[in-house]
This record gives C-alpha cells, sequence and structure tokens, in this order.
C-alpha cells in the first residue's frame, strides 16, 4: 500500500510541474492578463471552480490556483486523505495543462481528437445519465492488448447503452479498427494523454452543477453527488504509470471505481481499485463494480443496436432510402391471431427492394402476436431503435399499436444498406423483449410482413 501511495503522490507532482512549466509558458508569451478559456461554455475550468471557488478568467487566475494546490492540496501525506487530495489536484492540473492549448485556437487538436466538450454536449450526456437512460461511462485509458481486443470492448460498451471515453493509444487502435469515434454514436476520442483525462471530469462537475445543483465549493456535496448518480469506471491497461495512477486516485474519490491488469505496485481496494488479469471480461467486472445492472438482448443483425440511441438521425447525405408517411403512403400495425395460426419468426417482405435515396418507397409492416396476455387498442409501446449512426448509419423508428393504423418512418443508411441489414430482425427481438418486461404478458410467437412499393 504504502508503494500505491508513493505512486499517487509522485503523480501528482508530475503532474503539477507540467502544468507550471506550460503555464509559465503562456504567462511569458501572452501575459497573465491574457484571457483563457474553453470553447462553448459558461463553466470555465469547472474542475477549479468546483474545489477551488476560482472563475478563471486570465492566466494570473491560473497562477492563484496552482499557488493553492501546493500550499493545500499536494500535501504528500501517507493517508487515505491525502491520496485523494493529490488526486483531485491532479485533475486540477491537468485542466490546466489543457486549458492553456486553447489560448487564442479553440480547436489545438483539429479533427484528429474531440478535446473539450460544450455545454451542448454535457446536457445531451449529463441528463440521461442522471436518469439513467444511459446506465453510465467508461473512461478507456489504453492501448489495450490487441486491436481486436479494443474493437470487441468499445463494441461490447455501445451494445450495453454505454458511453465510451477514449484516452491515449486504444484511439488509435479504434480508428485503425474501422470505429466510427464522435459524440453521436457515443464513443469519444478525447486526446492523445493521460492530462486529456481532465475533460472528462471537467464534463462531470458541469453535469453536477447543472443537473444537481451544487455550488462551487460543496466538496462533499459533489463527491456524494457524483458517487450516487453518476455511474462512471474506469479501464486502465497496463503499463500504468504514475500520472495515471494518480488520475486514478482521484477518479475513485469522485466514487469512480478503476479496474486495471496492472501488477505491479499496485493494492486491492474492494470496489475502488480491481486488479483483473483478463481483460476480457472487464465488462461484466466493471459493471459489477458500479452496481450497473442491464440486460443486454443478442441479434444477429451487423450492426450495435441498444435503445441509448433513441433520438438520433441520419444526415440526408449518409442515407441510402427512406420510408416516412409524412411523405409517401407508409404504416405500421401490430395485431395479433391464436398462436397456431402463425409461424414464430417468420418475416415476409414482398414487393421491390429499395432503389436508393432518388426514390420515396412506401411501405407498411404488420406485425401478428400469438400468446397469453392481451395488447388491446388503448395499449401503445414506443419502440426507439436505433444503431451505429455515422458508423452503420441506420434508424428506424417504430411507433406499434395493436390494432391501430399509425405513421411511420424509416431510415436506412449507406453503409447498413451495405452490411445486408434485416429490419425484421429488430422489430421481433424488439416485441419479444416488451413481452418479457411486459406484467401478465408473454409473447409466445411473433411473425411479420413487410411491404415495399
Amino acid at each position: 500500500m504504502r508503494h500505491l501511495i508513493k505512486g499517487v503522490h509522485n503523480g501528482s507532482e508530475l503532474m503539477f510541474a507540467k502544468a507550471e512549466a506550460d503555464l509559465a509558458a503562456a504567462v511569458e508569451k501572452f501575459g497573465a492578463d491574457h484571457a483563457v478559456g474553453f470553447p462553448d461554455t459558461g463553466y470555465p475550468c469547472a474542475i477549479i471552480w468546483q474545489y477551488l471557488e476560482i472563475k478563471v478568467a486570465t492566466l494570473a487566475d491560473l497562477q492563484e490556483a496552482m499557488k493553492i494546490l501546493r500550499e493545500k492540496w499536494l500535501t504528500k501525506e501517507l493517508r487515505v486523505n491525502s491520496v485523494f487530495s493529490s488526486g483531485l489536484a491532479t485533475a486540477m492540473c491537468a485542466e490546466i495543462i489543457e486549458i492553456v492549448k486553447y489560448i487564442d485556437n479553440p480547436k489545438p487538436y483539429g479533427d484528429e481528437y474531440h478535446g473539450a466538450m460544450s455545454d451542448a454536449e454535457v446536457r445531451a450526456l449529463g441528463l440521461p445519465l442522471v436518469t439513467e437512460d444511459i446506465p453510465g461511462f467508461v473512461v478507456m485509458i489504453g492501448p489495450a492488448p490487441s486491436d481486436e481486443e479494443a474493437r470487441d470492448m468499445i463494441k461490447g460498451y455501445q451494445s450495453r447503452g454505454i458511453f465510451v471515453f477514449l484516452i491515449g493509444g486504444i484511439i488509435d487502435q479504434a480508428k485503425r479498427m474501422g470505429i466510427n469515434c464522435s459524440f453521436d454514436v457515443r464513443i469519444v476520442d478525447v486526446g492523445p494523454d493521460i492530462w486529456c483525462v481532465s475533460h472528462v471530469v471537467n464534463l462531470v462537475m458541469r453535469a453536477a452543477m447543472i443537473f444537481g445543483n451544487i455550488q462551487p465549493g460543496d466538496y462533499w456535496g459533489m463527491n456524494t453527488y457524483t458517487l450516487d448518480r453518476i455511474r462512471a469506471f474506469v479501464n486502465a491497461y497496463t503499463p500504468v504509470d504514475d500520472y495515471t495512477l494518480a488520475c486514478g486516485a482521484g477518479a475513485i474519490c469522485l466514487g469512480f471505481p478503476v479496474i486495471t491488469n496492472e501488477p505491479e505496485d499496485t493494492w486491492r481496494i474492494p470496489k475502488s481499485l480491481i486488479i483483473y488479469p483478463n481483460t476480457k471480461d472487464w465488462i461484466e467486472t466493471s459493471l459489477e463494480a458500479r452496481d450497473i445492472k442491464i440486460k443486454v438482448t443478442q441479434m444477429d443483425i451487423p450492426i450495435t443496436f441498444n435503445t441509448a440511441f433513441e433520438g438520433e438521425i441520419i444526415r440526408r447525405g449518409d442515407m441510402y432510402c427512406e420510408a416516412y408517411g409524412a411523405r409517401t403512403d407508409c404504416f405500421e400495425l401490430v395485431t395479433s391471431k391464436d398462436v397456431r395460426e402463425i409461424e414464430d419468426h417468420k418475416i415476409t417482405v414482398y414487393g421491390k427492394a429499395y432503389a436508393g435515396a432518388a426514390e420515396q418507397p412506401s411501405e407498411g409492416n404488420l406485425t401478428v402476436l400469438a400468446g397469453s396476455g392481451t395488447y388491446d387498442a388503448s395499449s401503445s409501446i414506443l419502440f426507439g431503435q436505433h444503431g451505429e449512426l455515422r458508423s452503420y448509419n441506420d434508424t428506424n423508428i417504430v411507433v406499434v399499436n395493436s390494432d391501430l393504423l399509425v405513421d411511420s418512418h424509416f431510415a436506412v443508411g449507406n453503409n447498413l444498406y451495405a452490411s445486408g441489414f434485416g429490419e425484421g430482425k429488430v422489430t421481433f427481438q424488439s416485441l419479444r423483449s416488451a413481452g418479457d418486461v411486459a406484467q401478465g404478458t408473454d409473447i409466445g410467437s411473433i411473425s411479420g410482413e413487410i411491404l415495399e412499393a
């Protein structure tokens, strides 16, 4: 344990030294009164604002923050409280390293990495996080043992609705495996260096301020909120250096467990620091550590499918075809028959195949259910069915109302069409899952007909 604590303190000192050097260079170049800030946010340096109550506006404010960190936060004592203090100080130093990159340059990473996140993105993620529509998020610090494992882990989290932030070498692995990274698909390539993790912590601070009404300076209020309301965790692949170790201490202070395969100078802390050599099993281990329970419906379709994608759209240029009741004749109809009258999982397609975006086809979907329980005219199920937008680029929004004719919207992206996606499989599995959770309903058989004209 002593080695672990010393590693955290050494990492925080290293991060402080880099922040001090980068800040000194910025002051020499621009002057202490030069304005600083991240783009598209009203919460400048949210970590520093929260814990030091300094609303950063200039480089001089950052100098004041560094002074406080040195005098009060980097105590280097062999105590748990000192470890957590060093961990949070590391995050604040990392925030300083990053913000000086944004002086007179709103996109220091260009299009290669995402970098700082806007208030609009904080709200897009923060609200479903606190309402648990998105079960949680993972920060993956790489590289993983192989490109293939990196892909499988990222896809595995995505299929469970977990938002994914990538730091370091795992970003290169994801790109080599053809994974599309953007906020829209819930895989964000934050940046190449460990101090880029400050952008994720900054997002957490803003989410707590916006949705939890946590006030700057409320140390225990913030840490309690992140523990109880923001279900996040860290996957850190070996080798874990002291920089990463210090950042991990900050994560644990916020209630975010760290799962690693680093065997050297680490110490197991139940539910907080988990050493697990078999990295391929990290998904279930991580979810269990953060008390996230997810039921996954496996579908034999060439996309990642999850309700976390509900509400997304496809850009017109990425769309292969679209059947939309507002423009053409389309309908969705769900009805029921005796179980002896239908063949389970039989999907029949009538009509010609889609001819692409130049055509606005008409479409009808008839789904027949059989089994115990009832779906009367007043019962309504809304399925938001979405795959990987801008990667597979598909959206399939289906409103299902028993024995009622309703409007529908079905859109297929170019890459999705090339992958051989079948609409009927998603509808089948969604209805089967709905039957599993609907009280008193057992959907024994499902068949369907898709009419294309």
